[in-house]
């Protein structure tokens, strides 16, 4: 879903900030990335957005560079700005982008009161709201429409603790839905129970990629797309492996019930296995 190889990024002739960078996140993961300020989190976010180019290597997001119209459709992004014109309300502001996303009223009306009807009602600009309500806009934009992809650049700075529950919220529903993510943080512990693998970003480079997997199983089979399409309708988080599907431990029982519709719907069942407690692997994936 989304591939980096090789990649440098300098500014000026003496700041080189990325390294022979090269990261891959499986389609329905969600990729935490930490580092210390100045590490080269958010010059790594804006190569993926397009805003910035790569003096060498290639990005891919589902096959395409980032910046050209098939990416907008699908992807998502939070920068540090919110987005929102600060002279329009919320609501006004979150109908204009769902627009932009051909989504319906219902649909935009459906959203907004699941996750945003403190926000909804108000009628003023937003340019009078606090930071961390501001913060709050752009979750609102960011999650609106169902992404497949969705970046995220330390998304949880400004927030309060109840804003920091709706954060987490959001990314347990688009998680569950098979939204890709790769989310940025100085704070691993702000994003780390989301994750599904932790790269680590020091002196330009991935130092390291961590996949927590104590409470995941291991499908093989002989259809992963469809075996993930499956188990996203029954509201179980995974991410698509070329020969099978990681998901999230599950009742027994409920597990039987899996297997039984990926029977039913053709899938071939070769092996189902609890993952090891963790994997560490190293840069150059």
């Amino acid at each position: 879903m989304i591939s980096i190889k090789n990649i440098d990024k300098s500014f000026g002739k003496t700041k080189q900030v990325l390294k022979n960078l090269s990261l891959h996140v499986e389609t329905g993961e969600v990729c935490g990335l930490v580092g210390l300020n100045g590490a080269g989190k958010t010059t790594l976010i804006r190569l993926l957005t397009g805003i910035l180019r790569p003096d060498h290597g290639e990005i891919s997001l589902m096959g395409y560079r980032p910046g050209v119209p098939e990416v907008y459709r699908s992807v998502s992004v939070l920068l540090e700005h919110d987005g929102f014109n600060g002279n329009l309300s919320f609501a006004e502001n979150l109908l204009f982008f769902a627009r932009c996303r051909r989504m319906c009223r219902a649909e935009t009306d459906l959203y907004a009161k699941e996750f945003w009807s403190d926000l909804w009602s108000r009628p003023e600009g937003v340019k009078q709201y606090s930071r961390g309500e501001r913060s709050l806009c752009g979750l609102a934009r960011t999650f609106l429409g169902n992404p497949s992809i969705i970046i995220l650049d330390e998304p949880t700075v400004a927030l309060d603790q109840q804003g920091q529950r709706r954060f987490h919220e959001l990314v347990k529903k688009h998680r569950t839905q098979g939204a890709t993510m790769v989310v940025s943080s100085h704070n691993q512990q702000d994003i780390r129970p989301h994750c599904s693998a932790i790269a680590h970003l020091t002196d330009g480079q991935v130092t390291k990629k961590r996949v927590e997997t104590a409470d995941t199983l291991y499908l093989s089979c002989s259809d992963p797309r469809g075996a993930q399409d499956i188990l996203h309708r029954a509201g179980v988080s995974s991410f698509r492996r070329e020969t099978g599907v990681v998901f999230s431990h599950e009742p027994p029982k409920k597990v039987a019930d899996l297997v039984v519709a990926l029977v039913e719907a053709g899938v071939a069942i070769y092996e189902l296995r609890r993952e090891d407690s963790f994997a560490e692997l190293s840069h150059d994936l």
